[in-house]
């Protein structure tokens, strides 16, 4: 299964993507630097992703305080 991890480079995030490598690929993308905050873009990417879920699927939202306000 390909996994995208959006903004997994801090401790909860890495942690999760490096347990997932192991069964699955991983793509890392970066975007979230650009959003205001980080719920607003993680509700948005939910949303968007819920509609190509495959039976049994889920979406698994993670969150840290961020260093960018």
């Amino acid at each position: 299964m390909k996994v995208l991890g959006v903004g997994a480079t801090g401790t909860i995030g890495s942690a999760v993507a490096g347990a997932l490598e192991a069964r699955h690929e991983v793509v890392d993308d970066e975007i979230s630097a650009g959003l205001r905050g980080k719920l607003p873009g993680q509700v948005a990417l939910a949303r968007r992703a819920v509609h190509h879920l495959r039976d049994g699927g889920s979406i698994a939202l993670t969150g840290a305080p961020s260093p960018h306000p």
